[in-house]
């Protein structure tokens, strides 16, 4: 292979591992939510309990 298909080659493997890393980004954002999501209810649920106490 010569130089011009090695460096094609690398960007490629660069572009590959970017779109990895978006992904595993996107996805961390979306657990952020649910997580978020989930405590917001258990906030709701603790209150409600302390009214009952």
């Amino acid at each position: 292979m010569d130089e011009f298909g090695k460096k094609v080659n690398k960007v490629e493997q660069n572009v590959e591992r970017l779109e990895r890393f978006s992904m595993i980004r996107k996805l961390e954002g979306e657990n952020i939510m649910i997580l978020l999501e989930l405590i917001k209810e258990l906030r709701k649920d603790v209150d409600e309990l302390k009214e009952k106490i």
